[in-house]
């Protein structure tokens, strides 16, 4: 139906070139039907004033807590580090929550990282501002909203090289990307 539904339309409009790529080539379509709109990301992000010293800010991982997201990636990549744990704070609802409390309390850092459920948008801005990092270790994107989000506000990022993430990040100069689910 979808196929169908695509071959049919006048325009399709994926949020990224990545996007766009799959769908031209799942569905054969004309790429002069195809129209990249990215998707759009609240004024919050950018009203906010980058705070200029971020070294007793959070690390922060925000969206939803799920394999996709690579939230398991974060937690380990956690556990490899050495010396003092930073503030952490993980943002989200999802499905990988108690799973990964559990790791934390493996690897005895339940006490370190913080859960926060969802926060609206001018909360976010204001935390991401404040963060010393946005960590968002995603397998899967068709675009990154959290990683566009992280940057507007003014908040270094490290990612993954996957979908549509070396679109919005330029590999060392607006972020680091790194391979997928290697913590």
């Amino acid at each position: 139906v979808l196929g169908g539904a695509l071959r049919t339309a006048d325009w399709v409009c994926p949020t990224s070139d990545s996007a766009a790529s799959m769908v031209r080539t799942a569905f054969r379509l004309d790429p002069a039907r195809i129209k990249v709109i990215p998707n759009g990301i609240t004024r919050d992000f950018f009203d906010v004033e980058p705070q200029a010293d971020v070294s007793r800010g959070p690390m922060v991982f925000f969206g939803r807590l799920s394999h996709g997201k690579g939230l398991d990636t974060f937690v380990e990549a956690l556990g490899r580090l050495e010396g003092p744990l930073p503030p952490v704070k993980i943002i989200g609802r999802g499905e990988l929550r108690e799973t990964m409390q559990a790791r934390l309390a493996e690897l005895g850092l339940a006490d370190s990282v913080e859960f926060v459920p969802w926060l609206d948008p001018p909360d976010l801005a204001g935390l991401l501002a404040r963060a010393r990092l946005a960590v968002l270790p995603s397998r899967e994107e068709s675009f990154g909203n959290a990683i566009a989000e992280a940057m507007a506000a003014g908040c270094p990022v490290v990612s993954t090289s996957v979908g549509s993430i070396p679109e919005i990040v330029d590999d060392g100069r607006t972020g680091t990307l790194v391979p997928p689910g290697e913590p």
